[in-house]
């Protein structure tokens, strides 16, 4: 896996090429995507508007999330959070994500349950 951890913490911007494991606690592993702008495994298909959207559409005070069940895929972004973020500072970050030479990591972002593959 190309993601480097030290004292648990990502190093450098190769932790933006995702893989990152997040147990839950409906069961199961989710790792955190590619946002890295690789043609294969990443986001180089995104517009600017499509990355600043997916994260605005859950800045909306009538959201609700899903029920999950245990077992089932559970996104475990923070997207809520981060959809309060100014559209202009998610314009930069994506700006800055389009800088990043691009690394392929191909993310099996959910399995049912917590065994690591």
């Amino acid at each position: 896996m190309i993601t480097r951890k030290v004292k648990g913490k990502p190093i450098g911007v190769i932790g933006l090429a995702g893989g990152f494991e997040f147990p839950l606690v409906t069961d199961g592993l989710v790792r955190s995507s590619n946002i890295i702008l690789d043609k294969e495994t990443g986001i180089v298909n995104w517009s600017e508007e499509e990355f600043v959207q997916k994260f605005k559409v859950y800045a909306d005070s009538t959201y609700v999330p899903l029920k999950v069940r245990n077992g089932e895929f559970n996104s475990f972004k923070l997207w809520m959070i981060y959809g309060q973020i100014k559209r202009g500072d998610l314009s930069v970050i994506y700006a800055y994500l389009k800088t990043i030479k691009p690394v392929k990591n191909t993310v099996l972002r959910f399995s049912a349950d917590n065994i690591i593959e």
